[in-house]
């Protein structure tokens, strides 16, 4: 019970703008529209900014990885070679060897629905 509790209490003040955000938002009535539907205010569901600032360094080092691949591939580095050069998995190297521009990773399509969303 101490470590839930102690858990419960980082989430609860780690996450406290959030909470107070959907405390607002319930607090909101909701409003009639002209076709006579009631709107209901939802909080924005972004991306907290580390996150989004984490998310956009990962994706720059890894762009950065796959010009290095591709370089070295142009002075005639092997595969292996440039995999043991760059601390990366030889296979990596070949995926990054597919494809000329950096594509980076795909997100999954279902990312944010939920049963629960509505």
């Amino acid at each position: 019970m101490q470590n839930l509790r102690e858990a419960l209490e980082q989430v609860f003040l780690t996450q406290r703008h959030s909470l107070d955000a959907v405390n607002a938002t319930l607090r909101q009535q909701p409003v009639a529209l002209p076709n006579g539907a009631l709107a209901v205010p939802v909080p924005p569901h972004d991306i907290p900014l580390p996150a989004q600032q984490h998310a956009a360094e990962c994706q720059a080092r890894r762009q950065a990885l796959h010009q290095q691949v591709w370089t070295l591939h142009h002075e005639g580095w092997t595969a292996r070679a440039s995999a043991q050069h760059l601390g990366l998995d030889r296979r990596t190297v070949q995926q990054d060897l597919r494809s000329a521009t950096f594509v980076g990773r795909l997100r999954r399509s279902d990312l944010g629905t939920s049963v629960l969303t509505p």
